[in-house]
């Protein structure tokens, strides 16, 4: 019984891990108003890179207009974000 569990959990081991997925970033730039950026999903690490993806396009779509940051998240650690994963 005990061989089968420790087999069953080294094949356990072997299983890919899936990295965490962070938040997906989203842009709109409708013909008037504000360019709306949009991010959903938990914080996680890296992050920070994706939103400064987002606002260099919104800010190549619309240069001289306003961007507006609207978050749709679980929580997550801010700090986090700005780490990059490894």
């Amino acid at each position: 019984m005990i061989a089968r569990l420790a087999c069953a959990l080294g094949l356990l081991c072997l299983l890919p891990i899936a990295p965490a997925r962070g938040m997906e970033f989203e842009v709109s730039a409708p013909n008037e108003g504000p360019v709306i950026i949009i991010g959903r999903g938990p914080i996680v690490e890296g992050d920070l890179a994706r939103l400064q993806t987002a606002v260099q396009e919104a800010h190549d779509e619309a240069p001289n207009r306003h961007k507006v940051l609207g978050l749709d998240s679980s929580g997550g650690l801010v700090e986090a974000a700005s780490r990059e994963l490894v």
